[in-house]
């Protein structure tokens, strides 16, 4: 399977927004990321709602798209292209989405200022091995839909962008499997001058399910006394993919500011002085496997002490100067 990466950030994770909205938010749908959990054979239902807050009618189509995590490794993905896995063409087979009456539909109208409820059912068949599906559930306003194919299998960035997209993590599970997962990296430059101090946390998922590891970094200074803890943000790492996690949205956009490559958590600390211990506790699953790892740097506010140095030069210099005139009087 070759994925073509759209340059689309459809969202994703790690904290998940509640809706999502498209059409200058004329279109509002709630939730924009559904989890689902099953076993084989099953049958689930999963309700959503489509809000047109518009003073127009909008007519929408229905496509499926299956998507990946992106290599930035900060919880955006990627959308794919053909060919599909033969997995994703089977499963799409029994995914259809129900109005209120029930009734299957492949296209949407919803009148000005008008809220309506559907339901995604998904029915897995019998003998479904163990996997993850992520696949998300396009609505395209019929205005932007080039041709039938193109509105299934071939639509561009832009077009996308015109309608609104629901993330569907599916996962197939059969309770044998455990997560399997490691912990790429954990790390901080040794020495740091300022706040805030940024530590990189690198997991990566080679299992066949999605995890949401949840961790904790403890901060202790030199004489032992804990003086700092983060508590990492519980996100969303797709099967055979990486991620970095961080500690808050604003860590993450300082991450980004700051030209980083991956997203950190930060620790903010009005004043660094001497050696500190920091301590990452990571379960990757509430029945494990939990991983510890410790990491040393130093601080040292130099640029302050420079500062304050010369600050006390020019009054030293000051002083002298108004003793020797007085003096002289």
């Amino acid at each position: 399977m070759k994925p073509i990466f759209c340059l689309i950030i459809v969202l994703l994770f790690l904290s998940f927004a509640k809706s999502a909205s498209a059409e200058g938010n004329a279109l509002v749908l709630s939730p924009s990321v559904i989890e689902i959990n099953s076993q084989s054979p099953s049958e689930i239902y999963t309700p959503f709602s489509l809000e047109n807050k518009s003073s127009s009618p909008i007519e929408l189509t229905i496509s499926y798209r299956p998507f990946k995590a992106a290599d930035s490794e900060d919880g955006k993905v990627s959308l794919l292209d053909e060919p599909y896995n033969d997995s994703f063409i089977y499963l799409k087979k029994h995914f259809d989405v129900l109005n209120e009456e029930k009734t299957p539909v492949t296209s949407l109208r919803i009148g000005p200022q008008q809220k309506e409820t559907f339901q995604l059912r998904m029915r897995i068949p019998e003998g479904i091995d163990a996997q993850d599906s992520y696949f998300s559930l396009i609505f395209l306003p019929k205005q932007a839909e080039i041709s039938e194919e193109a509105q299934v299998d071939k639509l561009t960035y832009s077009q996308i962008k015109a309608g609104i997209v629901m993330n569907v993590l599916l996962s197939i599970t059969d309770d044998t499997k455990k997560p399997q997962a490691t912990l790429q990296q954990f790390s901080t430059p040794f020495y740091q001058e300022k706040a805030p101090v940024p530590f990189t946390v690198r997991i990566h998922n080679s299992g066949i399910h999605r995890i949401t590891p949840k961790g904790v970094i403890l901060i202790k200074n030199m004489f032992g006394q804990t003086v700092g803890r983060i508590n990492l943000d519980q996100a969303n790492i797709l099967s055979n993919s990486t991620r970095a996690i961080t500690n808050t949205q604003v860590a993450k956009e300082a991450s980004s500011a700051a030209g980083l490559h991956v997203p950190t958590a930060l620790w903010e600390e009005n004043l660094l002085l001497g050696w500190y211990t920091a301590s990452l506790s990571l379960a990757m699953s509430e029945d494990g496997p939990i991983i510890n790892r410790e990491i040393y740097f130093f601080a040292f506010p130099i640029t302050w002490i420079i500062g304050l140095i010369v600050v006390l030069i020019a009054v030293s210099i000051i002083i002298i100067r108004v003793r020797k005139r007085l003096r002289q009087i």
